[in-house]
């Protein structure tokens, strides 16, 4: 359950990223989720709900 709510706000941050011009100093979204698959990236269910 805890997986399927994460996907969906990691979805929920795909699409409001867009939006954003400017991250401050912050990484982007794409950045982010880059270093989440290199961290948890033997999660397949998890990554499965994201594709």
């Amino acid at each position: 359950m805890a997986g399927r709510h994460a996907a969906r706000r990691l979805m929920e941050c795909a699409s409001l990223s867009s939006g954003i011009t400017d991250f401050g100093g912050f990484d982007d979204h794409n950045v982010c989720v880059a270093k989440l698959r290199r961290e948890h990236g033997k999660k397949p269910s998890f990554w499965g709900l994201v594709a």
